[in-house]
């Protein structure tokens, strides 16, 4: 008798076991392991709308598509026609010929064309200000800077690349260049 019973037993256990195995997952209760099974997995399109994949050309910059367009009033005139405007008043340390800056920073010809961004880089520049590691428009237009501020450079060619131009030619000669930098830290 007791081994009739423990067969019976297996066999109704085993009876249970499938049953549960089997049954709707309508009538399951949502738990961990069946949550994901309510989740659509196919794709559904919009209406009237079309997928665009975003390169780093169409990444948004903090350069206009237009060159500059602020009135005088907004921007300063330093030596060599270099001209200076905040776009966010940093709070932090201010920047002083020799200290060495982390920048964030997109540069731009006066069509708009970007030519050159950190941004797309994913990685500030290090530099020292002063020390003619970059050209002299950024050494004289980055001093006074605070830290977590951003400020809009216009480089005459004098103080850029002059009449060499740069880049392989994605900066002519003689072109006027625009920099907005955002001082990150300074060291």
């Amino acid at each position: 008798m007791d081994k009739r019973f423990l067969i019976i037993m297996v066999v109704v256990a085993g009876l249970l076991a499938t049953g549960l195995i089997l049954q709707d997952s309508s009538k399951k209760k949502d738990s961990p392991l069946n949550l994901f099974d309510k989740i659509n997995t196919t794709p559904t399109p919009a209406v009237g709308m079309k997928a665009e994949f975003i390169t780093p050309s169409k990444v948004p910059s903090p350069i206009p598509t237009k060159p500059l367009e602020a009135s005088p009033s907004a921007m300063e005139t330093l030596e060599g026609g270099l001209m200076i405007g905040e776009i966010k008043e940093g709070i932090g340390k201010i920047v002083k010929t020799g200290d060495t800056v982390q920048v964030n920073y997109t540069g731009a010809l006066e069509d708009g064309t970007k030519f050159d961004s950190s941004y797309d880089k994913g990685q500030p520049l290090v530099t020292q200000i002063g020390a003619g590691m970059v050209i002299k428009g950024w050494d004289i237009g980055v001093v006074g800077m605070k830290e977590g501020g951003i400020r809009r450079l216009v480089i005459p060619s004098e103080l850029g690349y002059g009449a060499a131009g740069a880049g392989n030619g994605a900066i002519p000669p003689n072109a006027t260049l625009i920099f907005d930098i955002e001082v990150l830290k300074i060291k």
